[in-house]
């Protein structure tokens, strides 16, 4: 396998034309339907949680595992920086609140 910015087997696009060719559209749908509902605002957190199971199929915690995974993939953030971005600023943030307590 190939290692580029030492992660083995992935190399990085740098044309968004490249990763809409390297991911299937059902995965890429799959993808952005993910990042698109752990961006979305819910008033209640077990609406989002029956959301998640509903669409997916998984547990919430599955579901924000692979959404981490996600935000931090290269070709994801070149396919969708604005859904990724502001998911990342989030987590970093809560990160912060995390680290102060």
């Amino acid at each position: 396998m190939r290692s580029v910015n030492g992660q083995s087997g992935r190399v990085l696009a740098l044309c968004p034309t490249l990763v809409a060719e390297s991911l299937d559209m059902a995965t890429e749908d799959t993808v952005r339907a993910m990042l698109e509902l752990a961006a979305a605002f819910y008033r209640y957190e077990g609406a989002r949680h029956v959301a998640i199971r509903e669409q997916f199929d998984m547990t919430a915690t599955r579901f924000y595992q692979r959404v981490n995974e996600l935000i931090d993939d290269p070709l994801v953030i070149t396919a969708h920086p604005d859904l990724v971005l502001p998911l990342r600023r989030r987590r970093e943030q809560r990160g912060r609140l995390k680290r102060a307590v």
